[in-house]
Parts: C-alpha cells; structure tokens; sequence
C-alpha cells in the first residue's frame, strides 16, 4: 500500500484506522491516543470581530483505534480549551484585540490526548481604528521677508498618525519645501506663504492648514554682504601724515557714530574701533583725515549693517616702491603682509580692497614707467597670494596734480609715475586710478593733500569702487569723435562710466597706411560728461579717430576726423560753428572776410 497524506485502513467494507504520512502503525488489539494533527490538516486566521481569531479544521488525524471525540486548541502559554470534533471553522474569542499570538491544537480520543500541532502565529482582530483628526492646525513663526526662514509646527492630532508637511506659495506647492522650515527665497517675495499638513493612520487621512503668512517683503539688498578690509598703503598722503593745510581732523564728521569702522590692531590681533588720527602706523603720525576713513563711511551704507569696515593702515611716509621699503620683500612690504594675513584669517570672507596713493619718491630719473608697473604688479601680487585677498581690488590714486600738472610745475618725472598709475589699470585686474583735482594742495606744500583733498580721493573711490568689476569684464562702448579745436588739438568728451583709457589712432590723412596708436587720458579727475584736449602725435595731416580701452578690451573706432600741420609762419586756427579763427599775424588790416555764412577772423 502506498501512502499519501494519509491513507484509510478498512475491513471488509467497514473503515477501521486513518494512517497519516509518517505515522507509525501497531497492529495490536489495545486502542491508542489519537496521532499528531499535520500542518496540513488546520489552520488560523484573524478573525471579524475584535478580539476573535478563526481556528480551521480540515481533516482528522490518525484515531489510534478509538475515535476522535475532540480538540484542545492552546493559545500562547495559556490553559487548553476542549472543543468537539467537528470539522469546519470555529471562532476562538475573548482574546487581545491587536495581539499577535500563537496557536497549537491536539486531537482527543478515548484513550487521551494526541501530541500538540506545530505553533502557528496569528494576528487577533483589532479594535476598528479610526481616522487621525486636527486638534490644532499647523503653526508658522518668523519673520516673512526674503532671506528669513520660516518654522513650522505639525499641529496636534488625534490617532498617532504619522504627519507630513508641503510648504505652500500662495496655492502652489513649494518644490522640495517638505521640512519644518522654509527659507524665503527671491520668489516668495510678495506671495502669502502657509503649510498643509497631511496626517496619515490605519484609519485613514486627514490633513489641516495653518494660517497664511506674507504677503512676504523682499529683504533689503546691500551691495556688500560681507565684511570689508581697506587696506591703507603707500606713502604720507595715503597716511595723511601732514598738516592738512591747516584743517584738522573734523570730530563730527570725520569719525564714525556706527562703531562699524575698525581698524587691524597688530599688538592684540584684533580689530579695534577707529578713531582719527589712526595710532598703529608702522612710522610716524596721522595728522590729517585719512581717505581710506572717508572711503569707509561712505561705504557703510551700502554694506549689511551686521558687518564691519576693518582699515589696515600700513602706509608711511617717505616710503620708495621702486627698489624701497614698500617694494616686495621691503621692510614696510614684509610688515604689511604681516598685518594682512592676520587680518584675513580673523575675516576670511571679506571684500579686500587696496588705497594705494605713492609715487612721489619714485618720480626721478632712474625710475621709469616700465619699472615702477614692474613693481606694483609685483607687490599686488604679492598681497593677492594672502588666503582671502586673492580678489583683492586696487584703487590707485593720483598724486598731487599741481606739481606736474599746475602752476607750480617742477617735477617732470611725476608725469612718468602719473602716467604709468593710469596705465596700471589695463594691465593689473581689477584695479581703477581715480584722479585728484587742482586747488586741493596745502599752500606752499604741493606734495602732499589738503584734509579736503583727502576727503574728496575717499569719496571718489567708494563712487568708482563698481566700475574697478565692470572695466574687468566689459568692453567699452564706442565713444563719440573728437572735435578738433586747432591744427592738431583734439577735444575728447568723457563718456560715463568713464573707460579706464582713451587710444587716438592716426595716419596720415588720405591714404591707407597702418594706424598709430596713442593712448591718451585726462590730466585730472573729470565729472562725466566732461571733455579734455590732447594734441595729436605726429606730422602733417593726420586720420584720426577715437577708441575707449579698459582691462576687458578696445572698443570700436568713432568716425573719423582730420588734424592739419600747424600753418607756416606761426599761423594757428580754430574752428567754431560759423567762424575761423586765425591767429600769428604780425599786422592786421582787415579784421575779418565773410564768406557767406561763414566768418574769418583775423588776429594779431
């Protein structure tokens, strides 16, 4: 006999024994207690009700000779419960609603109780669950500008759900804004902003909306979010370590109410308020006030009012760049960068700037143009190899004009140092020269600045500080063509922004030959729209035309002009609307021709 699952042993036509798959069978006279119930033939499941649990019977196991008369189930480690034989499902009750627990059963006879079933576990019916509901909504606190985070409360529930959050722009969902917070960015500016919180159990959803907020301000933009380091170096006028033609220090004006002014304190490594005169300096005294100080007040309004404006003041009078102690490994030099590396690393994120005003001790014969941007190049350099300045911006500022410039014009070398710190500009990034103005020297001192003088250099610089960026990247505009005013004299008018750099091109006039380039710049500090005269290079008549130059490029050329060689025996004429001027001659007898609508003037 082959045995499946199990097999009926029968006699005659009378069925005596059921025999399971692995039961062991006596053939004897003496009945036994029934065999064990296989997996196969029962079952548990969760039941309808809470707290019941559904026991299924499908088949009876081995008699042992003496019919089954019932079942004990045993649930967990509690007493067997006796129930009868039928098969079919029976609802087990009274049990831990939610509880995960295990079953056992066993078949009886008259002989006694069978071994008990493998363990099978079971979930018990839990009580119904019913959906989370909002005690209180969401809640959102700050302060609703751009710039600010907002926080979020998930509100309070009902039903242990598990709460998630969608920030809101009005009625659109913030992207990725699913977190306690939310910072405000530049397109919430002018939307309401609020928070649905969805809520989630076994039960079910719910979800509740907090209170909008807004409609949210834009923040306040400053054009410097950062602290900002100045670095004062060069020679008196940059230590305005002179009298300031008798104009001291003004104690309302030239001092700083806000606190935010400092300066680097190289004894405690630390930055300290600024009060003029500026104490600290690696020789000698300030006297007068100091542009770097002018600079830095009117910078404070256009800087975050969180941040401060730290001055290293490292300038000394008398100090040489070309082969001095300003220049690299100088001892001034080494004491700067000294200053200026402590100085970054406690303000490793500021803008760096650097008032540069030198040259006067390097205006001689032994110095020329190409040496000095040798040095300067050098030296910026230098300070941009400092961690934190290598954005560094350099202002260079003009000497006092008068002694190459003015009435008092003695020095023909300043104009070699003038004009090579008006070059620099095209050849060092980021970096302006800002120009001084006649009339601003001390009386009988032309070297050195009137505390007006310094005042005005601190200002203009703090003015040009966003054309140092723009010149960088930005490619002149074509500019006008010049008007020529006598023979050879132009007059150019200063367009705004003022390029870094004016280039005259010229020919001879008529023909097609190569241009010549002339770079040319105003002598002084000019308000756009300004203009000034240049006399062109060269001989005979002349082609001429105009271009603007900064560090980013040349721009296109203006239109064209035409210059004449100056008329024989000292003869000059000038151009207006309806008339030519002419001037030289030694007599005059008739003091002027009409020619239609055009006038000639003559002169003696």
């Amino acid at each position: 006999m082959g045995l499946k699952d199990y097999a009926r042993i029968c006699l005659g036509e009378r069925e005596i024994r059921t025999v399971w798959r692995g039961d062991t069978l006596l053939f004897s006279d003496a009945p036994t207690a029934p065999g064990g119930i296989p997996d196969t033939a029962w079952g548990v499941v969760t039941g309808a009700q809470p707290g019941e649990v559904i026991l299924i019977l499908s088949a009876l196991p081995a008699s042992g000779g003496s019919p089954v008369t019932g079942f004990l189930y045993r649930i967990g480690t509690g007493a067997a419960v006796a129930v009868d034989s039928t098969l079919g499902e029976r609802v087990l009750s009274g049990l831990e609603p939610g509880a995960v627990t295990e079953v056992r059963i066993a078949a009886v006879n008259a002989v006694g109780q069978g071994p008990w079933s493998a363990a099978k576990m079971v979930t018990v019916k839990a009580e119904p669950i019913a959906p989370p509901s909002a005690l209180a909504a969401p809640v959102i606190t700050g302060i609703p500008t751009t710039g600010e985070t907002l926080t979020v409360t998930e509100g309070s529930w009902t039903g242990a759900p598990t709460v998630t959050l969608q920030w809101l722009r009005g009625t659109a969902a913030i992207p990725g804004a699913t977190g306690p917070s939310h910072m405000l960015a530049t397109d919430d500016a002018g939307a309401m902003i609020s928070v649905l919180a969805t809520a989630t159990n076994a039960g079910g959803i719910a979800t509740a909306a907090s209170a909008a907020v807004g409609p949210v301000a834009a923040a306040a933009s400053y054009e410097f979010e950062t602290d900002i380091v100045i670095l004062a170096y060069g020679q008196s006028n940059e230590q305005s370590q002179n009298n300031s033609g008798g104009q001291p220090i003004d104690a309302v004006t030239d001092q700083d109410s806000s606190s935010r002014i400092r300066r680097w304190d190289a004894t405690t490594g630390t930055d300290v308020q600024a009060v003029q005169p500026l104490t600290g300096w690696p020789a000698y005294t300030q006297i007068g006030p100091l542009r770097t100080f002018r600079m830095a007040q009117d910078l404070l309004a256009r800087q975050n009012p969180a941040r401060k404006i730290v001055i290293v003041n490292c300038a000394v009078g008398g100090a040489k760049l070309t082969g001095g102690t300003l220049r690299v490994g100088g001892t001034y030099y080494t004491t700067m960068i000294s200053r200026m590396t402590a100085c970054l690393a406690a303000f490793p994120e500021a803008r760096v700037f650097l008032s540069w005003t030198q040259g006067e001790q390097d205006a001689n014969d032994s110095v020329t143009a190409a040496n000095y941007t040798t040095a300067f190049t050098a030296m910026v350099n230098g300070i941009r190899a400092i961690p934190g300045a290598a954005g560094m911006q350099a202002i260079i500022h003009q000497m006092v004009p008068e002694r190459f410039y003015g009435e008092i014009e003695d020095l023909p070398y300043r104009r070699v140092i003038d004009r090579a710190h008006k070059m620099l500009p095209l050849t060092v990034p980021e970096a302006i020269f800002v120009g001084a103005s006649l009339g601003t020297q001390i009386p009988g001192d032309p070297s050195h600045f009137t505390a007006q003088g310094h005042r005005n250099a601190g200002t203009r610089a703090a003015a040009w500080v966003p054309r140092i960026g723009h010149w960088q990247m930005t490619v002149p505009d074509t500019p006008a063509a010049p008007a020529v005013i006598s023979d050879a004299t132009i007059r150019i008018t200063v367009s705004d922004p003022q390029p870094p750099a004016y280039v005259i091109e010229y020919r001879p006039a008529g023909s097609n030959s190569a241009w010549i380039e002339q770079i040319v710049f105003p002598n002084l500090w000019i308000d756009a729209p300004g203009t000034f005269d240049v006399t062109v290079e060269g001989t005979g008549n002349r082609e001429v035309r105009l271009k603007a130059r900064s560090y980013a490029g040349t721009s296109t050329a203006s239109t064209s002009v035409v210059v004449a060689e100056p008329m024989a025996g000292g003869l000059a004429a000038s151009f207006g609307e309806n008339t030519i001027t002419v001037t030289g001659f030694d007599t005059v007898t008739a003091p002027s021709v009409t020619f239609g609508a055009a006038q000639i003037i003559l002169n003696n």
